[in-house]
């Protein structure tokens, strides 16, 4: 290899190309690093985080395989990666999450780019996870002007042409270990684009709904515990169409299907905090608008696989890791 293709790629040494195969909690450093794992347990999810790790100097490679999880990032956890973004990929199932208020979900196929300096609460799928850490300062992040969680849909230049470039780096230091410097760089230039400035695929009107869906969603997420928050009251309180809402909340699956998995999740979230605690399924059930034990076993069934005393490995602890691959 000549030394003009040599400076052409970047190279990974075998020491800083790490295998992992371990039970979901015992996360290796890199994923625990950032992140708290607890399994959700049924017969159907692998318990389990599978995945390769690329590290550099100013960046980090992950390929990752997680089945279903809770997954919390603390404020300690937060702090420590308080310089670094990080750009996900992902196939498989999708991420429902709570920042604060705020929701956070993620679905497969849209790219997503995530301030690690954010503490986050989330229920994962079973999914395969594209992702690099970067520093801010590489693409001129700033937590004071941008989201915390900035969403560049599939269908969009910025999102096709992000999905090209992450694709083509990971199929290539998948097979070689090494990749092309130029796609780094041009994936650096193309972020650095789109977070300052609005995607030009978006119509005014597609921006307002979206806008408009956003408020919606933090109107939801401040009364999930309220009797009275319907599809009547939402209609009421923002004076949109039935039609409107049912494009709005079309990929939820409506706006009743929406309300209902925000409040299965938080319940589910809360059981796996203190799941040996007496009625804690109960109390989490009545806590987030279940109107009995039934409706929501049918829920979590029905999302999970499992009953809601099953679903937390409460044995965790007791397990070890089981070694590298």
């Amino acid at each position: 290899m000549t030394s003009s293709e040599l400076s052409s790629k970047i190279n990974f040494a075998p020491q800083h190309v790490i295998k992992s195969d371990f039970p979901t909690h015992a996360s290796p450093d890199f994923y625990g690093r950032f992140h708290d794992f607890q399994p959700i347990e049924s017969d159907s999810n692998p318990s389990r985080l599978k995945g390769t790790v690329w590290r550099a100097d100013a960046f980090t490679l992950g390929h990752i395989q997680n089945g279903a999880a809770s997954v919390e990032r603390s404020r300690r956890k937060s702090e420590e990666g308080a310089h670094l973004i990080s750009l996900q990929r992902y196939s498989g199932g999708p991420v429902h999450g709570f920042l604060g208020d705020f929701n956070v979900d993620r679905f497969p196929g849209n790219i997503y780019l995530f301030d690690i300096e954010s503490s986050v609460k989330c229920v994962q799928f079973p999914l395969t996870l594209h992702t690099i850490y970067l520093p801010k300062a590489a693409i001129g992040f700033n937590p004071d002007t941008h989201p915390p969680l900035i969403q560049f849909p599939i269908n969009t230049t910025v999102g096709t042409l992000l999905e090209i470039l992450l694709l083509k780096i990971f199929r290539q230091v998948s097979a070689t270990n090494q990749f092309d410097r130029l796609a780094y760089d041009e994936l650096i230039a193309l972020l650095k684009v789109a977070i300052h400035s609005e995607d030009q695929d978006q119509s005014v009107r597609r921006l307002a709904q979206n806008n408009l869906r956003a408020l919606i969603q933090s109107h939801i997420e401040a009364n999930l515990t309220s009797p009275t928050l319907s599809l009547t009251s939402i209609l009421q309180t923002f004076g949109a169409s039935r039609a409107s809402l049912f494009r709005m909340f079309e990929a939820y699956g409506g706006v009743r299907r929406y309300i209902n998995d925000r409040r299965l999740y938080r319940a589910v979230l809360d059981i796996s905090k203190r799941p040996l605690v007496r009625g804690k399924v109960s109390n989490a059930a009545e806590k987030w608008g279940f109107s009995s034990n039934a409706n929501f076993n049918r829920a979590v069934k029905r999302a999970f696989g499992a009953a809601p005393s099953a679903l937390i490995n409460t044995d965790f602890l007791e397990e070890r890791v089981v070694g590298l691959v």
